[in-house]
C-alpha cells in the first residue's frame, strides 16, 4: 500500500464533490429540487476543503499503517461522493420526466441508501472517523464545522418514503391519487406527489398513546413498531402479540430515560471548555476499544471494557458527556455501530441500581432497533413486569440482544459507577467480569466506565483495559484550558489574571471541582484581595469544604440547627421537604402556624445556598461526621412513634425497613430490635426474595442474625437465586458468623448449593481476600464438598485461583487446605482445558513460587498443556504475571522449557512482547507486568522501577 494511491482517491472525491458544486450552481431552477438537494450542495465545499487538508495530511506522512487505515475509509467516502454525484447529474441535467420522478429512479438504481442525505451522512461520517483516527488530519476549525454538518444532516427529515427502493412500492411520485390500507378496516391513505390535493389517513392497530406521560420526552417509538405494524422477527413469519402488549412492555421496561440523566449532569456540570476531552478519542486504549483498523486486537477480551478511573472532580463525567455526544454522531449515520449509555446518579434511586442500568441500556438499544424488541416479548409474556426487576433475567435478555449481529456493533458508557448502591455495583461488576472472560463471551459488545479508582471497583476490572486520568498529560492541559476559561469571567485586569491562573494551577492538582469552587469563590472578592485568598485555601477538597464552611457559620446564630439539618440531609433517601425536615430535626416544635415553621426553614435554607458550591461533594463530606449515625436512629424513631407509619411497607424494590437497615453499622443489632418489636415481618422478602436474614448475614452482621431466626427452617429460606443463609455468610468473610451458622445448622442445609450450583465454599472464595482457613474448616467439617463442581464445571478450588490478586503468603496455605480436604488436582477448566496451575498462571497479577510449590506437591501437572497446547509459561507471559524466584522453580525444579510453541507456533516470549507492545493498562499500580515478564523470558530482569520509568 502507497501513500499515493491513497493520495489518488483523496484527489478524486475533491474533484467530484467541485463538480457536484458547479453542477448545483449552474441551475437555474434550483427551488424545484427534489426536498434535501439543496442542503447537501450546501455541503460540498466543506467537504472539499477537509479533503484537501487530509491530502496534505498524508503528503506529510510516511506511515505504512497510515495507508492501510486510510484506504477503505477514502475508498467508501469515494463511492458515496461517485452515486451522490451521479443522483445530482440524473436529476439536475437530464429533462426527461419531472425532477421528482428522475430523483426516485436514480435513488433506486443505488438502492436502499440511496437517498441524497442517506449518502451526503454516509460521506461525512467516513471524514468524522478519519479525524478521530488521525486527530491532526484536518483543523480544529474543520473539526468544528464537520461536526456542525452532520449535525444538521441528522436532522433532515427523509427525502423519499421506506421501501422506494423497491419498484413495486405502493407510493405514488406522480399525478393522481392513491388508496393503502395501513391498519386494519377499511380506512384509506391517499397521497398525491404530483398536482392536485392530498389527502392522509391513518387507521393504527391498538392504543396510540404517548409515552411522555410517564416522563420520557424521546420515548417515542417508530409508530409502525409501537401500533404493532413491523415484523420484529425478520426472516420469519411474526407471532401474532398484540400491540397492546409491545406497548405495555416498554412502559414495564422504563424506569428512567438517560438523557434526562445526561442533561441534568450537563447543567450541574456546566459547559465543557473548548478543546477539553477531545484528546481521549487519540489514545491507544480508546482506538482500541472503537475497533479501530489500526487496532486488530480489538476483539481481545481486555479490549471489550475500558475503564477510566480518577480522583473525585478530575473530570469523568464531563469526558464521559463528551464521549456520548461525539460517538452519538459519529455511529448515527451508520449501520455497523450503535451507543447506549447511563449517568448512574446516586441521589435519584431509578440511577444508582444494577437493574435501573441495565434497563436504561436496554430501552435505548430497543429504540435504535425496534426488531431487539423481540428477545424482550419471549419471556415479557411469561413474568410480565417482575421480568425487569430480576438483574439475572435482565442481564441474560441484554447479553442476547446486544450480541445481535444483524444490528452491529455495540458500545455502551456507564458513568460514575461508584455512585451505585454497593451491592448493584458489585453485582454489575461480578457479571461483567464473568460475561468477558467465559469461552463464549459475546464479540459484539464493548462497554466503556468511569469510576473513583476503588480497591473494591479494581479487583474485578483488573483484567480488562484501564486508564488512569492523571497518568495522562492531555489531562492536565484539561485542567490549564478549564482554568482559563473561568479567570477570563473574573473582572481582574490581565496582570492579575494572570497571578490568578498560576495559583489555580498550582493548587488545583488536576481536580476540576478545586477550580471551580475557588473561582466561584473570587467572584466576590475584588482584585486587591484575590491572590491572599486564593493562597489560603487548601488543596485537599475536604479541608477547603471545612473552611469554607466553617466561615459561612462564624456569620450565623444557628450554627447548631445548620449542622443538625445537614446532618438530615446526608442520611436521607430522597430530599426533604421543608416541613419534614422541621420534623425531623424538631424544630420550633412549639409553633402551631405551619406557615411560620416553614418561614423559618426557608431562612435556614438560605444560608445552605450560600455553601453550596457542590452538593454531592457537601454530602461526602458531611457523612464522615461521627454523629450522622445517631440521627439516623433519632429519625427512625421518629417514624415509628408515627402511628401512621406502615412498619412493613415496601419500596418499589419490595425492601421493607428491615431489608434497609444498614448491617455493616455497630448500632444494626439495635435497629433490628427496634424494628421488630414494632412488628416488623422477619419472614419477607424483596424483589429478589431476599429476607433480612439474607442481608445481615451478607454484611456479616453477627449480632443481627438471632433476632431474625425464629426458627430452623429461617436459615433454609433461599432467594430467586437459589441462595440461603449459609451461602451469604460466605460471603461476608465473617469467620465467627459462618463457625455458628455451620454449627446450628443440619448438614444437609449446610450442604445446599444454590441455581447455579454454587455450595457454600464456593460463595467463601468468591472474595478470596476474605476467605478463612477456619471458616473452611468449618464448613467441610459440617458436610460442604470440596470437590462439588457448579454449573461452569468450577470448583471452589479453582475459583479461588482464578482471583487476580492473591494474598502473599496466605494463598499456598488456603490450596494446602483444600488438597488435604480432598480437592481434584487433576482438575480441567471445560472447554480451555485449564488446569489449577495454569489458572493462578493466567489470571494472578504475579505468580507466587509457594503456590506452584504446593500444587506441584499435590500432584497438579504443572508440565500439562492446555487444549490451545500452551504451557504454564505460555499464560504466565498472557498474564503478564511472571516472576523470578517462580520462573527459577519452573525452569530448574520442574524442567519446564520455555521455547515451546502452542498449537498457534507461538512461544511464551512472543505473548509477552505483544501484550507488552497493546500497553493495555496504564496504571501505575502493575503497568509493568509484561516488560517485567518479557525480561525474565529474555534473561534481562531489572527492577520494576525501572521498567515503570522506561514505560
Amino acid at each position: 500500500m502507497s501513500g499515493a494511491e491513497v493520495l489518488g482517491i483523496i484527489s478524486a472525491v475533491i474533484s467530484i464533490a467541485d463538480a457536484t458544486f458547479k453542477l448545483y450552481s449552474a441551475a437555474k431552477d434550483e427551488a424545484g429540487l427534489p426536498p434535501n438537494f439543496k442542503t447537501v450542495a450546501t455541503k460540498l465545499p466543506l467537504i472539499s476543503k477537509l479533503l484537501e487538508d487530509a491530502e496534505r495530511f498524508v503528503e506529510d506522512g510516511a506511515d505504512e499503517g497510515l495507508f492501510l487505515t486510510l484506504m477503505p475509509i477514502v475508498t467508501d467516502c469515494n463511492q458515496k461522493a461517485t452515486q451522490l454525484q451521479q443522483l445530482f447529474e440524473r436529476v439536475i441535467a437530464a429533462k426527461d420526466d419531472s425532477r421528482f420522478e428522475r430523483y426516485v429512479k436514480a435513488a433506486r438504481t443505488i438502492g436502499k441508501g440511496g437517498r441524497v442525505e442517506t449518502l451526503m451522512k454516509a460521506i461525512l461520517e467516513d471524514l468524522h472517523l478519519l479525524t478521530m483516527e488521525f486527530p491532526r488530519a484536518v483543523s480544529r476549525r474543520g473539526q468544528e464545522n464537520l461536526t456542525g454538518a452532520i449535525e444538521e444532516a441528522s436532522k433532515m427529515e427523509p427525502s423519499l418514503p421506506d421501501g422506494f427502493e423497491n419498484a413495486s412500492s405502493f407510493a405514488n411520485y406522480g399525478s393522481g391519487a392513491q388508496n393503502v390500507n395501513t391498519g386494519a378496516g377499511s380506512l384509506y391513505n391517499h397521497q398525491n406527489n404530483g398536482p392536485g390535493n392530498q389527502y392522509v389517513g391513518t387507521n393504527y392497530i391498538g392504543s396510540s398513546n404517548d409515552f411522555t406521560a410517564f416522563g420520557d420526552n424521546n420515548f417515542r417509538f417508530q409508530a409502525e413498531m409501537i401500533k404493532g405494524s413491523v415484523n420484529i422477527y425478520p426472516g420469519q413469519a411474526a407471532p401474532q402479540y398484540q400491540a397492546e402488549e409491545h406497548e405495555a412492555c416498554l412502559r414495564d421496561l422504563f424506569i428512567t430515560d438517560p438523557l434526562d440523566g445526561k442533561q441534568q449532569l450537563k447543567r450541574k456540570k456546566g459547559d465543557r471548555a473548548a478543546g477539553t476531552c477531545e484528546w481521549i478519542l487519540g489514545t491507544e486504549q480508546m482506538t482500541a476499544w472503537l475497533g479501530s483498523r489500526k487496532h486488530q486486537d480489538s476483539e481481545s477480551h481486555a479490549n471489550k471494557v475500558l475503564w477510566l478511573h480518577g480522583n473525585p472532580g478530575t473530570g469523568k463525567s464531563t469526558l464521559a458527556i463528551f464521549l456520548t455526544d461525539e460517538l452519538s454522531t459519529a455511529f448515527s449515520a451508520t449501520d455497523g455501530k450503535s451507543l447506549a449509555y447511563f449517568f448512574c446518579d446516586s441521589a435519584f434511586d431509578t440511577r444508582r441500581t444494577a437493574t435501573s442500568v441495565i434497563r436504561g441500556l436496554l430501552l435505548q438499544l430497543i429504540k435504535q432497533h425496534p426488531p431487539l424488541l423481540r428477545h424482550v416479548l419471549e419471556k415479557y409474556n411469561e413474568r410480565k413486569a417482575k421480568l425487569f426487576e430480576s438483574f439475572d433475567a435482565l442481564w441474560a435478555i441484554f447479553i442476547k440482544a446486544a450480541d445481535d449481529k444483524d444490528t452491529g456493533r455495540k458500545y455502551f458508557i456507564i458513568d460514575a459507577l461508584d455512585e451505585c448502591e454497593a451491592d448493584s455495583q458489585k453485582t454489575l461488576l461480578h457479571q461483567l467480569r464473568d460475561t468477558f472472560h467465559s469461552p463464549d463471551a459475546p464479540s459484539n459488545i464493548q462497554f466503556f466506565l468511569t469510576s473513583r479508582p476503588y480497591p473494591e471497583i479494581r479487583k474485578y476490572l483488573s483484567s480488562f483495559t484501564r486508564m488512569d486520568f492523571s497518568c495522562f498529560p492531555d489531562a492536565k492541559r484539561d485542567i490549564d484550558r478549564y482554568i482559563k476559561e473561568r479567570v477570563e469571567h473574573l473582572d481582574y485586569t490581565e496582570k492579575m489574571k494572570a497571578r490568578v491562573t498560576e495559583i489555580l494551577k498550582y493548587k488545583a492538582a488536576g481536580t476540576f471541582l478545586w477550580v471551580g469552587i475557588a473561582c466561584k469563590e473570587l467572584e466576590d472578592i475584588p482584585s486587591k484581595d484575590a491572590i491572599s485568598v486564593l493562597e489560603a485555601m487548601p488543596s485537599d477538597l475536604h479541608a477547603l469544604y471545612e473552611r469554607l464552611f466553617s466561615a459561612a457559620l462564624k456569620k450565623e446564630r444557628e450554627k447548631d440547627t445548620i449542622r443538625l439539618i445537614l446532618c438530615f440531609v446526608a442520611v436521607s433517601q430522597r430530599p426533604l421537604t421543608l416541613l419534614e425536615l422541621s420534623e425531623a430535626c424538631r424544630l420550633r416544635q412549639d409553633e402551631d402556624d405551619e406557615d411560620t415553621r416553614t418561614q423559618f426553614m426557608r431562612e435556614v435554607e438560605g444560608v445552605l445556598d450560600n455553601i453550596g458550591y457542590d452538593f454531592d461533594g457537601e454530602k461526602e463530606y458531611a457523612e464522615t461526621w461521627d454523629f450522622v449515625e445517631q440521627h439516623r436512629s433519632a429519625v427512625l424513631k421518629l417514624l415509628l412513634n408515627n402511628h401512621l407509619t406502615d412498619i412493613n411497607a415496601k419500596d418499589k424494590y419490595g425492601a421493607s425497613p428491615l431489608h434497609c437497615v444498614k448491617y455493616k453499622n455497630n448500632k444494626a443489632p439495635e435497629t433490628v430490635k427496634l424494628l421488630i418489636e414494632r412488628g416488623a415481618d422477619i419472614s419477607a422478602t424483596n424483589d429478589q426474595g431476599q429476607t433480612a436474614l439474607h442481608l445481615a448475614c451478607s454484611q456479616g452482621s453477627l449480632g443481627s442474625v438471632p433476632a431474625l431466626v425464629k426458627k430452623v427452617a429461617d436459615f433454609a429460606a433461599v432467594d430467586l437465586e437459589g441462595r440461603n443463609a449459609i451461602h451469604y455468610a460466605a460471603q461476608s468473610g465473617n469467620t465467627d458468623l459462618v463457625k455458628i451458622l455451620a454449627q446450628k445448622c443440619p448438614a444437609t442445609l449446610v450442604a445446599t448449593r444454590d441455581k447455579r450450583g454454587r455450595n457454600a465454599l464456593h460463595h467463601l472464595v468468591s472474595d478470596p481476600w476474605l476467605a478463612d482457613e477456619d471458616a473452611i474448616e468449618s464448613l467441610v467439617s459440617a458436610g460442604v464438598s470440596v470437590k462439588d463442581l457448579d454449573d461452569e464445571g468450577e470448583s471452589p478450588l479453582s475459583l479461588y485461583l482464578s482471583d487476580s490478586m492473591p494474598m502473599p503468603g496466605r494463598t499456598a496455605g488456603v490450596v494446602r487446605q483444600f488438597f488435604q480436604f480432598g480437592s481434584d488436582s487433576s482438575f480441567r477448566t471445560r472447554g480451555e482445558g485449564l488446569n489449577l496451575a495454569h489458572l493462578h498462571a493466567y489470571k494472578s497479577r504475579e505468580v507466587q513460587s509457594d503456590v506452584l510449590q504446593t500444587l506441584n506437591e499435590f500432584g497438579v501437572d504443572l508440565t500439562a498443556k492446555d487444549c490451545d497446547g500452551r504451557t504454564l509459561l505460555h499464560h504466565c507471559a498472557i498474564g503478564g504475571s511472571l516472576t523470578e524466584p517462580a520462573f527459577h522453580f519452573l525452569r530448574e525444579e520442574v524442567g519446564i522449557d520455555e521455547h515451546v510453541q502452542d498449537h498457534h507456533g507461538q512461544v511464551p516470549l512472543q505473548y509477552a512482547t505483544e501484550e507488552k507492545r497493546k500497553k493495555c493498562d496504564l496504571d501505575a499500580f502493575d503497568s509493568h507486568r509484561w516488560l517485567v515478564t518479557e525480561r525474565i523470558l529474555i534473561g534481562t530482569t531489572e527492577s520494576p522501577q525501572a521498567t515503570r520509568q522506561e514505560l
